[in-house]
Order: structure tokens, then sequence, then C-alpha cells
């Protein structure tokens, strides 16, 4: 589902065996989780200031900056949802 990449690494044991060893690496942060979140409540039309506390933040002028962020987003590309 792309949540997770990962990246092989084939390795050689003391013994001579080879191995692969698999790395992997989160693709979906809290902060792309929050962000998501961010959207939603815009997308539903939920005001800015319910925003701010759902999310947690301290200054309304963050939860703005992302608000307008999105808003020109969607201004710009209709079909972005």
């Amino acid at each position: 589902m792309g949540f997770v990449e990962d990246t092989q690494e084939t390795k050689i044991s003391k013994q001579g065996k080879t191995y692969v060893v698999h790395n992997f690496k989160p693709n979906l942060t809290a902060h792309s989780l929050r962000h998501g979140c961010a959207t939603i409540l815009f997308e539903a039309d939920v005001d800015v200031h319910t925003a701010k506390k759902l999310l947690g933040h301290a200054d309304i002028n963050t939860t703005m900056a992302i608000y307008t962020n999105l808003r020109e987003k969607k201004h710009t590309n209709p079909q972005i949802s």
C-alpha cells in the first residue's frame, strides 16, 4: 500500500551463506497524518479555530498557513481533494 519502503541488502554470513536483509523505512509519518487530518478538516469546512484546537497548534497562524495553502491548491486545481 506504499506505507513502507523496503530496500534490500544482500550479505554473506561468516559461514559463507548468502542472505538478504530488509531495511524498512516508513513513508507514513506523524507529520503526513497530521497534514491529512488538516486537509480533511478543511474540506469538511471546519472553522479555523476548531481546527487549531484539534490539531494542537499553539498559534492560530500555523493553522491559517495550512488552510491558506490548501485553499490555494484547491483554487488552482479544483480536482484536488
